[in-house]
């Protein structure tokens, strides 16, 4: 025989147990305690991950375990998601590669300024003067090197 459907009003739903809102009240002190050691920089999405990630890591513990494995369990969680903000996204590597085109330019710029004669095979285009500018340079970095003693 099936059972009719129960039809619940807005404010029918079950009350949660004394012993829910202590877990609340646990778990929402150690998230507490997580985002006070995150960045005041750190952005909603960050925060919003470690209070997640705390959630899930305490998902096994309780009020009833000792103080100070549940904060090292949330120290780690914690230290884990500092570790990838520290890291540079793969966006600054395209920085990072832009500002060191820009050095070998103006570093090349600058060998070009100095010896007109390189300036003379660039013009000329580098597959004509392939063996003079090998020279040219072999000159220039000989030149540059410290003597030893």
């Amino acid at each position: 025989m099936s059972r009719r459907p129960q039809m619940r009003g807005a404010n029918d739903g079950p009350a949660p147990a004394p012993r829910d809102d202590a877990r609340r009240a646990w778990l929402s002190h150690w998230k507490e305690w997580a985002i006070e050691r995150v960045p005041v920089s750190a952005s909603a999405i960050t925060r919003s991950r470690v209070r997640l990630e705390v959630e899930r890591a305490l998902a096994r513990l309780g009020a009833q375990d000792p103080e100070n494995e549940v904060r090292d369990m949330v120290q780690a969680v914690l230290d884990h998601i500092l570790q990838e903000l520290a890291a540079p996204p793969p966006r600054q590597w395209g920085r990072r590669l832009a500002t060191g085109t820009f050095v070998t330019t103006v570093a090349a710029a600058k060998v070009l300024e100095q010896n007109p004669q390189l300036r003379e095979l660039v013009k000329k285009g580098l597959a004509a003067g392939h063996e003079k500018l090998r020279a040219a340079l072999a000159r220039v970095t000989v030149a540059r090197k410290p003597p030893t003693s």
